[in-house]
């Protein structure tokens, strides 16, 4: 009983304390992208294929997003790009510099480098859009990888979610 009690309290006070009501996570393993993830338990990603040109040649690129409906037209996601067999190096600070060249109304721009489980990347925060974005590139040999949480038009505050989602990515060998 004490515990049912405890749980309705926290949900109540949840949203007036800033605590997320996605409580629960999970750890999503794709060995094919020689990755896993964390991402909150109730969300289902969906999984698409792009092609991605990059230096005169298209890239085959993978995007696993996950809608945050609760924060209105807002998510996560997470591209994966492979290089590998293509004759190109992957440049972190090229990729960060045309996150932001292909997003024309881009401000309050900021780059930041991170070293991520070994591997060199840059966190990247925009806004754009009436959208705040925030974003991690890493590049781990021949894969490049990017993070992405994105507000809903309007949002003033990036969702809670977004520091364990950047922070929840394993990459595998």
């Amino acid at each position: 009983m004490r515990t049912a009690i405890l749980a309705f309290a926290v949900a109540l006070l949840a949203p007036a304390l800033g605590v997320s009501q996605t409580a629960a996570w999970k750890t999503l393993s794709y060995p094919e992208l020689h990755m896993t993830m964390s991402a909150p338990a109730a969300i289902t990603p969906k999984i698409s294929h792009e092609t991605i040109p990059a230096a005169g040649k298209d890239v085959p690129a993978t995007i696993i997003s996950l809608p945050l409906a609760q924060y209105g037209d807002a998510g996560l996601q997470v591209m994966i790009m492979d290089f590998t067999g293509m004759g190109l190096q992957a440049d972190v600070d090229a990729a960060a510099r045309g996150v932001v060249a292909a997003t024309p109304d881009a401000s309050q721009v900021s780059i930041t480098p991170v070293s991520f489980q070994g591997a060199s990347g840059r966190d990247i925060s925009l806004h754009a859009g009436g959208r705040m974005f925030k974003e991690r590139l890493i590049v781990m040999g021949t894969r490049m990888y990017q993070m992405q949480a994105i507000t809903a038009p309007g949002a003033t505050e990036l969702p809670p979610e977004t520091d364990r989602f950047l922070a929840g990515l394993t990459m595998l060998p």
